[in-house]
């Protein structure tokens, strides 16, 4: 019994530790770990009961190095970035439903989606590629890319870009702008040369017709 008790102690201390000692274990974390440090973000992930979808250093090493070295000198964007990574609670793979919505440490919305044809689960995009990692306070999922909070609407992205124009007509015109605030929405957005592959008598009634343009 002394033998199995001792066991049991030894695997506890192996395994056990809150999310910054599970997250300093694994190899592959190594860069978020030492971006934690940086952003002065140990003790908070210390405290209170926290999921972290953990990108790899895989994914961190797909950020231009300039701009990632440009991060890790502003604290307060690097702390943004890591606490929309981080959500309250410890939540399972398995509590993951597609498209929902979750509000993370840094007070924007992510959307999770499950794709149960294939058993992907995916956070913004990034893939899930190792989940359920248990920690005392809280859970880890590996992701496979840095997730970056929007820095603005979808229409303001459509302003912002000259490749949009005509789309941004269209939006204006049917009067839909609002609609692209409320939640987090995936456009798939037609550029000016996507338009202009349609008839131009066509586009002009399209661009004409209010409640057309709502249809499409």
């Amino acid at each position: 019994m002394l033998a199995y008790a001792l066991t049991l102690l030894l695997v506890s201390q192996c395994h056990g530790g809150d999310l910054v000692d599970t997250l300093a274990k694994e190899t592959r974390a190594s860069t978020l770990v030492q971006l934690v440090t940086k952003a002065g973000l140990v003790d908070a992930l210390r405290t209170g009961t926290h999921t972290v979808f953990a990108p790899t250093d895989a994914a961190f090493a797909r950020i231009p190095s300039d701009q990632l070295v440009a991060l890790t000198l502003d604290v307060s964007a690097l702390t943004k970035i890591l606490l929309y990574h981080v959500a309250d609670g410890s939540i399972k793979s398995s509590d993951i439903r597609n498209e929902q919505q979750l509000t993370m440490l840094d007070g924007n919305k992510t959307r999770l989606n499950d794709y149960t044809h294939n058993h992907l689960k995916t956070i913004n995009g990034a893939k899930i590629v190792d989940a359920d990692i248990a920690a005392d306070n809280g859970m880890v999922h590996f992701i496979d890319e840095v997730i970056m909070p929007a820095s603005g609407s979808i229409v303001d992205a459509v302003k912002n870009n000259p490749q949009f124009s005509t789309l941004l007509t269209a939006i204006s015109k049917a009067g839909i702008a609002n609609e692209f605030l409320a939640n987090p929405l995936t456009v798939f957005a037609p550029t000016n040369d996507a338009f202009s592959k349609v008839d131009s008598g066509d586009l002009n009634k399209l661009l004409g017709s209010k409640d057309r343009l709502k249809d499409s």
